[in-house]
Parts: C-alpha cells; sequence; structure tokens
C-alpha cells in the first residue's frame, strides 16, 4: 500500500479502534482496493482527455501501483 493511505488508515486504526473490528477494517480495505482497480479503466474510458489522465494518476498514486 502506498505511503500516503499507510499514514492515513494508521490515523483511523488509531482513533477509531474501538469502533471497527478487525473483521471490518480487512473487508473496507479490500472494498476500497477493488473500488480503485475498478475505477481506473472506467474514468479512463469515460472520461478520457487531460481531466481523465489526471484523476487515473490520482487512483494510481493512491493504489500504490
Amino acid at each position: 500500500m502506498n505511503f500516503i493511505l499507510s499514514v492515513v488508515f494508521q490515523f483511523i486504526l488509531i482513533y477509531g479502534k474501538s469502533k471497527f473490528s478487525y473483521k471490518r477494517q480487512i473487508i473496507a480495505s479490500f472494498a476500497i482496493s477493488i473500488i480503485s482497480l475498478v475505477g481506473l479503466p472506467l474514468v479512463v474510458k469515460i472520461i478520457g482527455g487531460n481531466v481523465g489522465f489526471i484523476i487515473s494518476c490520482g487512483i494510481i498514486l493512491f493504489q500504490g501501483n
């Protein structure tokens, strides 16, 4: 996982540990990964152009690929 997401998730784990079980944290991380991986080709296909390129770069940045 990317450093940016790791830092964000560390704060969530520190302050939200009592609200979310370990199982929910794993499911949420898988869901975020699936959404970003499915969203990448959709953004490129639907939006295209410079805006699509910038959005896809942001998705890749957060995914850490």
